[in-house]
C-alpha cells in the first residue's frame, strides 16, 4: 500500500536511454496499429473481389470458353487492316507525290502569289472601309432618334 501523505514527496528519473526506449515503443505500436488497420482494409477489399468474381462467374466462364474465337477474330481483322493499308499505300504516296508538286508550283510562281495576296488584301480593306461606313449610317441614324426621343420627353414635360 503507498502512502500519500501530505508531506511526501515523489521524484521521477528519466535519462535519455529511458526516453528513448518510450519513444520507440510507442512508435512500434502505432506502427502494429497501422499495419493490423492495413490487413483489414485489405481482407475487406479481397473479400469484395471474392463476392464479384462469384456474382460474375458465369460470364467469365462464358469469356473464357469463347477467348479463341475472340482471339481468332482478333487475328482476322489485324489481317484484314495490314492488307487495307497495303492497298492505300500507292495512294498516300501519290498524294504526297502531288502535294509536293503543288508546293513546288507555288514556290515557281512567287510574284503571282504575292499579286493575288495584294489583292486581297486590297478587296479586303474595301470592305471593311464599307462595313465601318455602313455602320457609322447606322449610328448616326440612332443618335437622332435618340435626340429626337429627347426632345418629345422634355416637351411633354
Amino acid at each position: 500500500m503507498l502512502n500519500f501523505a501530505n508531506n511526501a514527496s515523489y521524484t521521477i528519473t528519466l535519462n535519455v536511454k529511458d526516453l528513448l526506449w518510450g519513444i520507440l515503443i510507442l512508435a512500434l505500436i502505432v506502427l502494429v496499429l497501422f499495419i493490423i488497420a492495413l490487413i483489414y482494409k485489405a481482407i475487406k477489399n479481397l473479400s469484395a473481389t471474392h463476392k464479384i468474381i462469384q456474382s460474375n462467374g458465369h460470364n467469365i466462364s462464358k469469356i473464357l470458353e469463347n477467348a479463341s474465337n475472340i482471339s481468332t477474330n482478333a487475328n482476322s481483322v489485324s489481317n484484314d487492316i495490314a492488307h487495307a493499308s497495303n492497298a492505300f499505300k500507292p495512294s498516300v504516296e501519290n498524294i504526297a507525290d502531288v502535294t509536293e508538286s503543288i508546293t513546288q508550283t507555288f514556290k515557281d510562281n512567287n510574284s503571282i502569289n504575292e499579286a493575288i495576296l495584294k489583292a486581297y488584301k486590297f478587296v479586303n480593306k474595301g470592305a471593311k472601309m464599307a462595313e465601318n461606313y455602313k455602320n457609322k449610317k447606322k449610328n448616326e441614324e440612332v443618335a437622332d432618334e435618340v435626340e429626337k426621343t429627347e426632345k418629345e420627353c422634355v416637351d411633354e414635360n
